[in-house]
């Protein structure tokens, strides 16, 4: 067995990709420093306004529970079908992009399902979504 008479190196770390990373971090900071202060340099007299709120308030989607008995809940209260159809038409008339989704009990006869899809559809709503649970997230 040879025996060592000098020391193994030490092992270094390079530094170089660290450094390069940090000077290109460095480099996009201060472009995007400069492009905002040149923004707020221009001579450019806004308009005002009275209150800063969104043109129109993107429609909520609404939400149609179907039970096993049968029984029909929009917005945390029974209905009946000709319920959901008139609170329906209410709401598209006011907001047209309104879509509804669906949630019906897994065991619930296609008939009742069926029943409801067309109270919707004779509301006026033209997007329905129907929610189902994958098996995998139990």
């Amino acid at each position: 067995m040879p025996l060592k008479l000098n020391p193994d190196e030490l092992p270094t770390i390079n530094l170089t990709s660290m450094i390069d990373v940090v000077f290109l971090l460095l480099i996009f900071f201060m472009v995007g420093t400069r492009f905002s202060e040149s923004e707020t340099k221009m001579a450019i007299n806004l308009p005002r306004v009275s209150s800063a709120a969104s043109m129109q308030n993107p429609p909520e989607s609404k939400i149609v529970n179907l039970y096993l008995d049968g029984s029909i809940e929009m917005d945390s209260r029974r209905m009946s079908l000709s319920e959901v159809t008139r609170t329906l038409s209410s709401i598209v008339r006011k907001q047209p992009q309104t879509d509804v989704v669906v949630r019906p009990d897994g065991s619930l006869p296609i008939q009742r399902l069926s029943e409801v899809m067309q109270a919707i559809h004779a509301s006026g709503v033209h997007r329905v979504n129907l929610s189902s649970r994958s098996n995998l997230s139990r």
